[in-house]
C-alpha cells in the first residue's frame, strides 16, 4: 500500500488517469484534502462526488486525508485512479432512513447513463414505492440512467404498467416518456400488449403511454385498435376509440 509522507512544497503537479485511460493534470496544494480533489474531478469528469474512489498504488484514498501527505519532494511518482463505484449510493437506497433513500436516488439520477442497467434495475422497484414523492425520485432516477430509447429500460418500467396500484402505473406512464421519443419501436412493443389486459385500468394505463410514444397513423397500433372496434365487449371497443383517438 502507498504509504503518505511529508511533502516539503506548497503546491505540486498531480496527474490522475479514469478507467478510460484519460489522463488529467492538476496544480493542488498540500493542505487540500482528496474530498477538495473529488470537487475538481466533478467539474472535469462530470462523475459526482459520491461516486468518485481514488487509489494511488493500492490504497484507496480516503475524503479527510491532506494531499500533502502523498507528495515526495513536490511531485506524486504515479497517478492518482479514479474509479467510478456506486456501491454505497446502493446501498443507501436499502436503508431504513427516507432522506438517506431519496439522497440516492437523486445521486443515481446525477451519475446518468454511467450507472448502466444495474442502476436500472436498483431503481425501477422504487416505482412501486407507497409514497408519490419516492415514486417520482424513481421515475427521474431511471430517466437520466437510461436516456433515451434505452431498450431495457422501456422494458422494465413498461412491466410496472400492470401494477395493480394505480400511483405505480402513473410513475410508469410518466417514466415511459422520458425515455421513449414518438415512434420507438421497443416502447410500442412494450406497451401494446397492455391494451389487451383484464383490467381495464390497465388499459387506460396503457392508452397514457401510448399517448406519449405513438406517432399519428402508425400501423402498429392503428391496426390491432381498428380489430378491436368489433369486439363484443363495449370496455374493449370504448378502450379502442380513445387509442385511436391518440394516434
Amino acid at each position: 500500500p502507498w504509504a503518505p509522507s511529508m511533502a516539503q512544497h506548497d503546491t505540486f503537479r498531480l496527474v490522475l488517469r479514469n478507467v478510460k485511460r484519460d489522463l488529467l493534470e492538476l496544480e493542488v496544494n498540500n493542505e487540500d484534502t482528496v474530498g477538495m480533489l473529488k470537487l475538481r474531478i466533478s467539474e472535469h469528469w462530470q462523475v459526482p462526488t459520491t461516486f468518485q474512489k481514488l487509489v494511488l498504488g493500492s490504497a484507496v484514498l480516503g475524503d479527510t486525508t491532506r494531499l500533502g501527505e502523498y507528495a515526495e519532494n513536490g511531485v506524486l511518482p504515479q497517478p492518482v485512479v479514479m474509479v467510478i463505484s456506486s456501491d454505497a449510493v446502493m446501498r443507501d437506497l436499502e436503508h431504513r432512513n427516507k432522506e438517506r433513500r431519496m439522497r440516492a436516488l437523486r445521486a443515481l439520477a446525477e451519475l446518468g447513463p454511467r450507472g448502466g442497467d444495474a442502476v436500472i434495475d436498483a431503481v425501477a422497484p422504487f416505482l412501486e414505492h407507497n409514497e408519490e414523492d419516492v415514486r417520482r425520485a424513481a421515475v427521474m432516477g431511471i430517466a437520466h440512467s437510461a436516456g433515451k430509447g434505452h431498450t431495457h429500460a422501456i422494458r422494465v418500467v413498461s412491466a410496472k404498467l400492470s401494477h395493480p396500484d394505480e400511483g405505480v402505473r402513473r410513475a410508469a406512464v410518466e417514466a415511459i416518456a422520458q425515455i421513449a421519443d414518438k415512434g420507438d419501436n421497443d416502447a410500442i412493443s412494450a406497451v401494446v400488449p397492455h391494451l389487451d389486459h383484464n383490467e381495464n385500468d390497465v388499459r387506460r394505463a396503457a392508452v397514457r403511454a401510448l399517448d406519449h410514444v405513438a406517432e399519428k397513423s402508425d400501423d402498429r397500433v392503428v391496426t390491432p385498435m381498428q380489430a378491436r372496434l368489433e369486439n363484443v365487449d363495449a370496455a374493449v371497443r370504448q378502450q379502442a376509440v380513445r387509442v385511436l383517438a391518440h394516434t
